[in-house]
């Protein structure tokens, strides 16, 4: 049984690896063959030698690496020429939330006679909804790699990609033939509803902040706020990742604790749906999700050891829908090492964190974050040349904050739809609790050499760095899951 468990768990790693693999650099059909004959003789080998265990793992591993890498080769190559064509005009859906980037309105739209989508740009204050029919008439053009800040290439080709986008399309003039009837939209409108109910509650800038802790929605967010959020190393705050998403499920677990581990485990997950359902229920909220309530069922089981195996096959049925997930989607990326470190974290934090605070919701809270912090932080280094030196101080002192303001925004959002009277009446403590969050940011953000860029690094740094932390994790996790088997 053992075994067999581990069999599968480096199958999917392999697949992880060779869809990774295999967007970073073409590979031919004869290398995967080669991959598939060693896969084969390796487990031969293990056969003829009693599964012997290293052999069998070995070939598993091979056999998900040419898995993956075949998966890779299905994704058809996109054709870029067909956006020189300039002037078009063309029908089709929105596909996405509108959001606003440098007074522009932008949607992902999917025209009726292509596979491939658009990313749409209209001005700002043209109305765009998920699900809306539209004839657009504007220009076609490539989408073009840039230079970051820190001088470094961003891939927005492959980036735009991970979202089926084949090129941009500059609007003209826009046609709205039917309003939003998708299935998806309700959830939308729902959204824009909540945020609105805020906006007549909070003032500016505390209403947008509110709504993007909240749901993950920044649109309208000052650009200074929005860079010391960034510089303090809290950006992930305002977006709806796994970290956001644990941060609200280490607050359900900590209220749920007295209820025992099937009752948590139920309130938690019930709880995170409805989160998830209010955001939207857009792609990138629904796998934050389903991590989230991985992270809580082990949590709730007390063997995080056990939820690694489905954390895991989540992430390879994603990817597997999806390969440029991998390599090209920053959120998913940290959605999966949050979700490792809200699952490993316990074991390591626990001990130090409980020295200080007594058990309960804001040790609960700080122990998410301290884990999911440990395991994202190399990443965003990585990711994007950026290391914030204020970035734990800051998250130990504003993530206990996270949870309430973000359940009590979503009270204060409920009850601002049916009555804007009653709102107001909560809104007063909120405002303050957000207006102190702020001014703490901006303090922190002030700090001399709170940020500082890197020069890009090998993967293979980076692989080295998170060794020691798998390694301890696995090991402190090992050294206190394993002592009750003896007991039970």
């Amino acid at each position: 049984m053992i075994l067999a468990r581990r069999l599968f768990f480096f199958s999917l790693a392999g697949i992880l690896a060779g869809v990774a693999l295999a967007n970073w650099q073409a590979i031919d059909l004869g290398f995967r063959i080669f991959l598939l004959i060693l896969a084969g003789t390796f487990g031969a080998l293990g056969f003829y030698y009693r599964f012997s265990n290293w052999l069998c793992l070995i070939s598993a591993l091979l056999f998900g690496l040419a898995l993956g890498i075949w998966r890779v080769s299905l994704v058809p190559a996109f054709d870029y020429a067909r956006c020189d064509i300039g002037p078009v005009t063309l029908s089709g859906q929105v596909v996405s939330e509108a959001s606003e980037i440098n007074f522009s309105r932008r949607v992902t739209f999917a025209p009726t006679d292509w596979t491939e989508n658009l990313l749409l740009s209209a001005p700002r204050d043209t109305n765009l909804n998920y699900g809306d029919r539209l004839e657009v008439s504007g220009r076609l053009s490539r989408p073009k790699n840039f230079q970051t800040n820190q001088g470094r290439e961003f891939d927005y080709v492959r980036y735009l990609a991970k979202d089926n986008i084949l090129c941009l399309l500059t609007a003209k003039q826009i046609k709205k033939l039917e309003t939003s009837s998708s299935l998806v939209s309700p959830f939308f409108r729902l959204k824009n509803s909540f945020l609105s109910a805020l906006g007549r509650a909070l003032p500016e800038p505390e209403s947008t902040l509110l709504g993007g802790l909240v749901l993950g929605g920044k649109n309208g967010l000052d650009q200074d706020l929005k860079q010391a959020y960034l510089t303090t190393g809290l950006s992930h705050i305002l977006v709806l990742s796994g970290y956001n998403i644990s941060l609200v499920a280490a607050a359900l677990t900590g209220i749920s604790l007295m209820f025992g581990s099937l009752l948590s485990f139920i309130f938690t997950s019930l709880g995170l749906s409805l989160f998830v359902f209010v955001a939207g229920g857009g792609a990138a909220a629904v796998r934050a999700g389903i991590m989230g309530v991985i992270a809580v069922l082990a949590r709730s089981l007390g063997r995080p050891n056990s939820a690694g195996l489905p954390l895991l096959l989540a992430a390879v049925v994603m990817v597997w829908l999806n390969p440029r997930l991998v390599n090209f989607d920053l959120g998913f990326q940290l959605s999966f090492l949050a979700t490792l470190g809200i699952i490993y974290g316990p074991a390591m934090f626990k001990p130090l964190v409980e020295k200080i605070l007594k058990p309960g919701f804001v040790a609960e809270t700080l122990i998410a974050t301290l884990g999911a912090l440990v395991f994202t932080w190399p990443w965003l280094a990585y990711a994007t040349g950026q290391v914030s030196l204020v970035a734990l101080p800051a998250n130990v002192l504003v993530a206990p904050m996270v949870s309430p303001l973000m359940w009590s925004g979503l009270l204060l959002g409920a009850l601002g739809m049916l009555s804007s009277l009653i709102a107001l009446v909560l809104a007063w403590p909120i405002y303050l609790a957000l207006a102190i969050q702020i001014w703490l940011i901006k303090f922190l953000a002030l700090t001399p050499l709170a940020m500082i860029s890197i020069d890009q690094f090998s993967l293979l740094w980076l692989i080295i760095f998170y060794g020691p932390i798998i390694y301890w994790a696995i090991k402190i996790n090992k050294k206190i899951y394993t002592k009750p088997n003896a007991d039970h």
